[in-house]
């Protein structure tokens, strides 16, 4: 048994370092793709008389920046839960993965074209998003409750 749980800590180990590498890797892209964009777009700040081209403006790239903040969010909490697993032999992975859902469908909201997309689809992402945020919010309440709960008796 032991054996069993050396490896599975060696393989969160070199889960934890690929993660990091994937992260660090993300941000130092991340960073160079928004340092080009406010470099070279810079449609908004042309005075000339020709209508603006709403392609080359800068805010047209900020959706997909914030949808690669939310997914570097994503990395960094996987990252935070397995680092937890390793500190205190488990985690509460209910909460770990409900907290990655979540992210993981306002990231997908953001990047949705609102102009083409059928309304129902909205209605379930709504759905989706209230009954994680409800799932959520019983979760933690419930782990709170069992602190508080620990914590009054000796």
């Amino acid at each position: 048994m032991e054996l069993v749980e050396k490896s599975t800590k060696w393989v969160i180990r070199i889960l934890i370092l690929l993660l990091l590498c994937m992260l660090l890797y993300a941000l130092v892209e991340f960073l160079f793709l928004a340092g080009r964009a406010m470099l070279l777009r810079q449609e908004a700040f042309s005075f000339s008389a020709t209508p603006i081209d709403r392609d080359k403006l800068y805010f047209n790239e900020l959706q997909g920046f914030i949808a690669a903040i939310l997914l570097l969010t994503i990395l960094i909490e996987l990252i935070a839960s397995l680092i937890e697993y390793l500190k205190l032999g488990s985690t509460n992975y209910v909460k770990v993965i409900n907290e990655i859902a979540l992210i993981a469908t306002i990231r997908h909201l953001l990047a949705l074209d609102f102009e083409h997309i059928n309304p129902l689809v909205l209605v379930g992402l709504a759905a989706l998003i209230l009954v994680l945020g409800l799932f959520y919010f019983m979760a933690t309440k419930t782990i709170h409750v069992g602190i508080n709960k620990s914590s009054e008796n000796p």
